[in-house]
């Protein structure tokens, strides 16, 4: 429903200039107007056009999302399985951080905006407007109001060739336009990330060796053979080299209430990390721990 290429629809058929502007740099004269003629009506109401559009759009487009709510509990579990990270952005230079970048790999920056939430995910029309760019904006920054508790943010970004993933798409039998996947990334600096923090279940035996030192401080080695063992530690060695002074780990403690029972809060502790060699690295939990509740 995110998204969808079913949030593009057209109350009237699209006249036959507007297919030959789109499709005449892969189509020949005679197939365009077959294609208009078989798609331009009340029965298929121009969807070859929308989905030819749509895919167009996303191979030129991508989407980056971010949430406002650093301390909602879902987002852990939801997102990162409480074995990813999270990233705290400095948002007042997010903005020319990405531009930047941007502008030296030859792409655009085309906002961050906050989604809108709504009761009813109503599809907008395309026919009054002469490019995708309008439609595809409301297409993405339209949700259910269901999901309102992200609190999401979106970046919008340019460049060409990105690909389409077609083959993710239900009942889809279009190959996927592989495109160029570097182009799905963007880069910042390093200096607008506040904090990083790991999840509860980033380091754990199945992934790691681990070995305590005393109740503070313990020693992690990535597992090879594992999937992940070579961003293991490539992420730990750009933490260590790079942000040794803002990682966290996500955690949780006991708190009393009113009327004096447990429960359950999740908190933010600094963590210090060091390497010691190619592959293992020394991790001390300060107790200095930050109480957390949305």
């Amino acid at each position: 429903m995110d998204s969808s290429p079913f949030l593009l629809y057209t109350s009237k058929p699209l006249s036959l200039d507007v297919y030959e502007k789109f499709f005449s740099h892969f189509r020949s004269k005679e197939e365009i107007i077959k294609i208009w003629e078989n798609d331009s009506n009340k029965e298929n109401k121009c969807r070859d056009y929308l989905t030819q559009m749509y895919s167009v759009a996303f191979n030129l487009i991508g989407v980056i999302s971010l949430t406002a709510k650093e301390n909602n509990l879902l987002m852990w579990p939801h997102y990162a399985q409480e074995k990813g990270i999270q990233l705290k952005l400095r948002t007042s230079n997010l903005i020319n951080s990405i531009t930047e970048n941007i502008e030296n790999e030859k792409g655009e920056f085309l906002g961050l905006n906050p989604i809108n939430y709504c009761q009813k995910l109503n599809p907008i029309d395309v026919h009054p407007y002469k490019t995708f760019f309008l439609p595809i904006s409301y297409a993405t920054n339209v949700k259910s109001n269901m999901w309102e508790y992200e609190d999401e943010w979106r970046i919008l970004v340019s460049k060409n060739d990105m690909g389409v993933p077609h083959s993710k798409s239900g009942l889809n039998i279009i190959p996927d336009h592989i495109g160029n996947k570097e182009n799905r990334k963007i880069s910042y600096s390093k200096e607008i990330v506040e904090e990083i923090c790991l999840g509860f279940n980033f380091i754990v035996a199945r992934d790691f060796n681990i070995k305590r030192i005393n109740d503070l401080e313990f020693e992690a080695q990535p597992l090879k053979g594992k999937y992940n063992y070579e961003n293991y530690i490539k992420l730990l060695t750009y933490i260590s080299d790079n942000l040794s002074d803002r990682l966290f780990y996500s955690g949780v403690k006991y708190e009393l209430d009113d009327e004096q029972k447990l429960f359950l809060i999740r908190t933010k502790e600094k963590l210090e990390i060091k390497k010691i060699n190619d592959e293992t690295f020394h991790f001390t939990r300060t107790n200095n721990i930050i109480r957390l509740l949305e």
